[in-house]
């Protein structure tokens, strides 16, 4: 032990120490607070400008080449002014890490990945049409026109439903996981299809009509090449997903032809005589009205590497419009299209009060991100899906609203964790997507997938208004948590689900779950041992739960009441039936088992969303317990 004395003198040098050490912790602080430097971009300002508030620069471009020449080393903003900007094409790497981009606080500025159309002329009776550079010549090419902020249906034969294509395809499916076909969907099968006569002749203009062919749970867009009118045979420019007539699926829509304009608010590109023809709605002046062609697939790009992320962007008050997608077939959940924001390998970034509407491919689309935060963001009207999260880890999309998703490709989602496959669940870990509303879509509204993710309070509704065999939440995965949802008004007699865990999915918990006018709210296929407990099912109709190929499920504490029948598939899918309380208010159960209590579990006010129990209730005695929706109530 040192001398008395030279024990305090070490002990008050370091207290010194440590003081100066605080005063230069606070010193750095205050230095980094006088060097942030910002930069301010507005329509009506100049790149050669300095970007300052008073002489602003007028590209993100623009602003984001000052930032990187500001240094690393300061805190970097762009502050964007309201007003449209166009043909933005914005990319961000590495080197921009710690960038916030914003909106000037109560402006609106609008990032739109296109130009707009000028030069109308009239083009018969009713439409009008504008000449586009590259068009004929095949350089510039896009599936969405946005007019007056708003997102415009092409032109479409038939008028309304498909048509029936006559291709013969009898081969069965073997599960995703077991091969698919097996080889029996060969290349050339992809490529063609015969219609019946009738439907198409020789009026189609192979140029420019395209085609959406419907499979079961996918579809397919295909351009043409040829048609031979002796067979009634068209062929394909790109390959379908699945061959047309696969899963007994037979039917098609024909887009993007003059025949097809049956009302005013429709357009088609005319590649041939390289236009874009366009029919006014009433009150519309075609020479005020605002259209806007993309010619980016992506207006905010934010692309790292495995080595080397981006970190610590902030998006936040943005409005993003008009971007396109690629002729191409965009498989399951059209996940082969990007986002009007698209990210790869990036890290502790936020997207917030994002506005992403009218859009042709997802509206922000994520890969190999971690720590990320999507919240209080409006995704509407876009092509094909709302927020996509793929071999993302601790990425949170809290409080978003989807709604008008899948407008051309009918197989997307609302919002979706996936690992590319249904192998490898862990490159999908301890995500959260909580407190979200997706509505308007034509199929899956949230898929979840993955290892340990959690999806909690979000509202689906409207959803599987298209294709068939999915769910308000489908999925598979490891051990994922769905907890606390609403489901509601999902369509009858297409295979539509309100939960449903498919193939490999194993230790997934669905708790505490509502649905509401769903016939069939529970169906799982190929799954082990998850557990369904103390969830609520209310059905206008009959109601149908099914454990189709699985095994070890637990079915705890639940409630299903139906107007009609109740019935179970599949019984040997569960391994234990425990305290369920099921009600069929004509008394048909089909399929039960007898140790479930069949009798009415008397709420307080069903109809009004009232599911606490009346004190003569046996759902108590049961250890059932009421739903606490109340972190909804602000739906």
């Amino acid at each position: 032990m040192l001398p008395w004395g030279i024990e305090m003198k070490r002990r008050k040098m370091n207290a010194i120490g440590f003081v100066v050490m605080i005063l230069l912790l606070a010193a750095e602080v205050m230095g980094a607070d006088k060097q942030a430097v910002t930069f301010f971009v507005a329509p009506d300002g100049n790149d050669a400008y300095p970007g300052t508030e008073a002489n602003p620069f007028a590209t993100l471009e623009r602003a984001r080449d000052a930032a990187r020449q500001a240094g690393a080393h300061l805190n970097r903003r762009i502050v964007v002014r309201g007003g449209r900007y166009y043909e933005v094409s914005l990319t961000l790497g590495p080197q921009d890490s710690g960038l916030s981009i914003e909106a000037l606080q109560g402006e609106k500025p609008a990032l739109l990945g296109g130009c707009r159309v000028v030069g109308w002329q009239k083009d018969g009776d009713r439409f009008y049409a504008a000449k586009l550079p590259g068009v004929k010549e095949g350089a510039w090419d896009f599936r969405c026109l946005v007019v007056n902020g708003e997102i415009r249906p092409r032109a479409r034969v038939p008028r309304t439903g498909e048509f029936t294509l006559l291709n013969p395809f009898d081969a069965s499916w073997n599960t995703t996981a077991g091969g698919g076909f097996r080889g029996a969907d060969k290349p050339e099968m992809k490529l063609r299809l015969q219609y019946r006569e009738g439907d198409l002749g020789s009026w189609l203009d192979i140029r420019n009509a395209e085609l959406t062919v419907y499979h079961r749970w996918d579809d397919s867009v295909v351009g043409l090449k040829a048609q031979d009118r002796e067979t009634h045979t068209l062929y394909f420019s790109n390959p379908a997903g699945y061959p047309p007539g696969a899963f007994g699926v037979s039917s098609y829509v024909v887009w993007n032809i003059r025949e097809g304009m049956h009302e005013p608010g429709q357009w088609y590109l005319d590649r041939t005589r390289g236009m874009v023809v366009y029919w006014p709605k009433p009150g519309e002046d075609i020479a005020k009205i605002e259209v806007v062609a993309p010619s980016a697939e992506s207006i905010i790009k934010i692309i790292g590497n495995k080595g080397t992320p981006v970190s610590g962007i902030t998006l936040d008050g943005l409005h993003l419009c008009a971007t396109t997608t690629p002729l191409l077939t965009g498989g399951w959940a059209a996940g082969t299209f990007k986002g009007a924001v698209e990210t790869s390998y990036m890290r502790d970034s936020s997207f917030r009060h994002l506005y992403i509407s009218d859009v042709g491919g997802q509206a922000i689309r994520m890969a190999d991100g971690m720590n990320n935060t999507v919240a209080q963001s409006e995704i509407t009207r876009v092509g094909a899906g709302g927020i996509y999260d793929i071999r993302g880890n601790g990425n949170s999309i809290v409080g978003n609203r989807i709604r008008g998703f899948g407008l051309t490709y009918a197989s997307a989602i609302g919002i979706r964790t996936s690992v590319d496959g249904q192998k490898h669940p862990e490159m999908s870990h301890g995500n959260e997507i909580s407190n979200n509303v997706v509505s308007d879509g034509p199929y899956v509204g949230i898929e979840f997938e993955g290892w340990q993710n959690r999806y909690e309070h979000n509202l689906v509704y409207d959803v599987m208004k298209v294709l068939r065999d999915g769910a308000a939440f489908y999925g598979a995965g490891k051990e994922n948590v769905i907890r606390g949802n609403v489901v509601r008004d999902i369509p009858h007699g297409k295979r539509a689900h309100a939960y449903y865990i498919d193939e490999l999915g194993n230790g997934c918990l669905v708790e505490k779950n509502l649905s509401v006018n769903c016939e069939w709210p529970v169906h799982m296929n190929r799954a082990t041992n998850n557990i369904i407990r103390n969830n609520l099912f209310i059905s206008g109709g009959v109601s149908k739960l099914s454990f189709s190929n699985c095994s070890g499920f637990v079915m705890e504490k639940n409630i299903i009441i139906a107007e009609g029948a109740i019935s179970v598939d599949n019984l040997g899918g569960v391994a234990a039936w425990t305290d369920n309380l099921f009600f069929s208010r004509t008394g048909q159960y089909q399929g039960v088992p007898e140790k479930v209590q069949k009798i009415d579990p008397q709420f307080v006010n069903a109809d009004r969303g009232n599911y606490r129990f009346q004190t003569k209730s046996v759902a108590p005695d049961l250890g059932i317990e009421p739903l606490d929706l109340s972190a909804l109530s602000s739906y």
